[in-house]
């Protein structure tokens, strides 16, 4: 009788032994220990501020727009014989040189890249750097009559921008863009008028 007992208790710790490793694995399986998260640890994270789609377009046109007109101004400044223009485009290239750094910062800020200027606005350069003497005048205060418009256009369009570095940045520019454009519509009235509507004998 007493064999039996232990023999009894013996084949049950046996048991008891094969069973609990299959138990512990089990465990692990159903509850794994809880990854190591840095961000949820309270880490710094050292990823750049990001910006909507119509902000990133924004910052894209404004940055290749600017370029482009850094490049035209400056073939104002050497190629005019009229010193108002020349006047006019040293300061546009100032300034816009000026927001050139402004845009890059913006840029790099919101993880955007500022493409090239395009192939219609190079192909605009050099249709200008053919041109020379009042001709010349009157394409490039057209051009910039025409440049300035959309960018007052689209900087008016980001002021509204939820994004306050967007809408602040656009709101800095603005004043600016609009005392070129008017600028450019007086010296396209006082210095470098149209012939459209003069005979063909017109000058």
């Amino acid at each position: 009788m007493k064999l039996s007992v232990v023999t009894g208790v013996i084949a049950a710790a046996a048991v008891s032994l094969v069973l609990l490793p299959v138990t512990a694995s089990a465990q692990s399986t159903t509850n794994p220990p809880p990854a190591s998260n840095p961000r949820t640890a309270g880490q710094p994270t050292t990823d750049k501020a990001k910006v909507g789609p119509t902000d990133a377009t924004f910052i894209r046109t404004a940055g290749r727009d600017n370029a482009a007109e850094i490049e035209v101004t400056k073939l104002a400044e050497s190629k005019s014989d009229n010193q108002q223009v020349k006047q006019f485009a040293e300061d546009l290239r100032k300034q816009h040189e000026q927001l050139d750094k402004d845009l890059d910062n913006l840029a790099d800020k919101k993880d955007v890249k500022v493409p090239d200027p395009t192939t219609q606005q190079k192909t605009t350069k050099d249709q200008l750097d053919k041109l020379k003497g009042p001709a010349f005048d009157r394409a490039f205060i057209s051009e910039m009559v025409k440049d300035h418009q959309m960018a007052v256009t689209e900087f008016t369009k980001a002021t509204k921008s939820t994004d306050p570095d967007v809408k602040n940045f656009a709101e800095k520019t603005l004043p600016t863009l609009k005392d070129h454009l008017q600028r450019a519509k007086d010296l396209q009235k006082n210095v470098a008028p149209s012939t459209a509507g003069k005979g063909k004998g017109g000058n």
